[in-house]
């Protein structure tokens, strides 16, 4: 069965996909926290739709235009 990432999982997966990003440093404030972004790597990549869903959020609620 293909594991399904944790929101914090998919966040983390989302940042490391961007071409620009070589290095993310996550927060682990528990020995769990750790391990799930220690599991990232090991993980299925995002699918696209997953992906696009993630960029219309990021623009409609985040994205600070002029």
């Amino acid at each position: 069965q293909i594991a399904k990432p944790k929101p914090v999982q998919a966040a983390l997966q989302f940042v490391l996909a961007h071409a620009a990003v070589t290095t993310a440093i996550a927060a682990s404030v528990t020995v769990e926290h750790m391990k799930d972004n220690l599991a990232v790597p090991d993980l299925p990549t995002l699918d696209e739709k997953l992906m696009k869903k993630i960029i219309d959020t990021y623009d409609e609620k985040v994205k600070f235009t002029n």
